[in-house]
């Protein structure tokens, strides 16, 4: 059996160490060169004295860094299969889901507006160990089924239709993808740091999800996001105004979320829109400019948007705020994320 199993996938690891990434280690405050061990636990995921599904989550990462190297090689956008697309918005669900480390942007709120988890659809943030294994299979079972279906054709549902009751039933992993949509965003440096802390959950002040934050690189991240919300310009600014009125609030909120809205010199929630919805397309069997309404989203092209360093940084404080290992390529990183204030991860009101 193998006796180490990672949390954080080693494809992932490897991207910073082949850069000469350094690990910061908080409990001992030195700063060392990375090694294998790292980011493991004996026997995390073996089951009935196996290590099974071990093996089996390697080839779902075997899988996704395939496409995740074509990604990096890319300036502006990928072009990707419907299956494709399914399996990274699978991966992005299955990196928060697999292990206890997954952080989340509020960690604070004095009158319990926010509550953690507490949505029925969208990425949650699994503690116990029962759950995460369970989960973890679930997935993996999804992505087998998926991966050798060779006549599998995503279609994306842009729609406001409910999911079934038996979609809803309890641990079914595609709940964190419904009414969800895949952006991917790139820094504008290597910037982007990683901890034992993966993934990050940015939530309304309501605990409804917005996105799902998975660094894959030193420059490039995938987000899982929620479409009710960042569909397109129109289906924000109907969000915006109305979790305000909501909230008690008599203009439009600003933003919603604290990280991409607040944290930067302009407005880039618009990073997270869907970049591949496209309502209509051109008829082609029909004389003259015929639309017709689109379902097909076998093939999509996604948009690869650009983020200001600010971002980033803010991103990273929240991997150093939470996690005891700091994965960075150069000093500033480490000095930026120790030091970035980020009052924003705790909710006080004023009245």
């Amino acid at each position: 059996m193998k006796i180490n199993n990672h949390y954080l996938p080693r494809f992932h690891i490897k991207k910073w160490k082949d850069l000469g990434g350094k690990l910061y280690n908080k409990n001992t405050d030195r700063t060392r060169k990375i090694n294998q061990l790292d980011f493991s636990k004996k026997n995390y995921y073996s089951t009935d004295g196996t290590d099974s599904l071990e093996n089996r989550i390697a080839k779902f990462e075997s899988y996704i860094s395939e496409i995740i190297r074509k990604i990096d090689g890319e300036n502006e956008s990928i072009n990707l299969t419907g299956k494709q697309l399914y399996l990274l918005k699978l991966y992005c669900a299955f990196c928060s889901y697999r292990h206890q480390f997954t952080s989340e942007v509020i960690i604070e709120d004095d009158f319990a507006m926010y509550k953690s988890n507490n949505y029925l659809w969208g990425v949650r943030r699994y503690t116990e160990k029962k759950d995460i294994l369970y989960i973890t299979e679930e997935i993996v079972k999804v992505y087998e089924i998926v991966e050798q279906d060779s006549n599998f054709d995503h279609l994306e549902s842009f729609t406001s239709i409910l999911p079934s009751k038996k979609m809803l039933a309890i641990g079914n992993p595609t709940l964190a993808l419904y009414g969800q949509h895949l952006a991917i965003i790139r820094s504008e440096e290597k910037w982007m740091c990683i901890s034992e802390r993966c993934a990050i959950i940015e939530n309304t002040l309501d605990s409804d999800h917005l996105f799902t934050y998975v660094p894959v690189s030193p420059k490039t991240a995938l987000l899982l996001v929620k479409t009710k919300y960042y569909l397109d310009q129109k289906k924000y600014d109907e969000s915006r105004k109305r979790l305000s009125l909501k909230n008690g609030g008599y203009r439009p909120d600003p933003y919603l979320s604290v990280i991409f809205g607040s944290c930067a010199s302009r407005n880039y929630d618009s990073s997270l829109f869907c970049s591949y919805y496209k309502p209509f397309v051109k008829s082609m069997v029909h004389v003259g400019e015929t639309f017709l309404p689109n379902n097909d989203y076998s093939r999509v092209t996604v948009k690869i948007n650009t983020i200001p360093k600010l971002i980033i940084d803010n991103f990273n404080a929240i991997f150093y705020q939470d996690g005891s290992k700091f994965i960075h390529i150069n000093d500033e990183q480490l000095i930026r994320a120790r030091t970035l204030p980020t009052d924003y991860r705790h909710i006080t009101m004023d009245f």
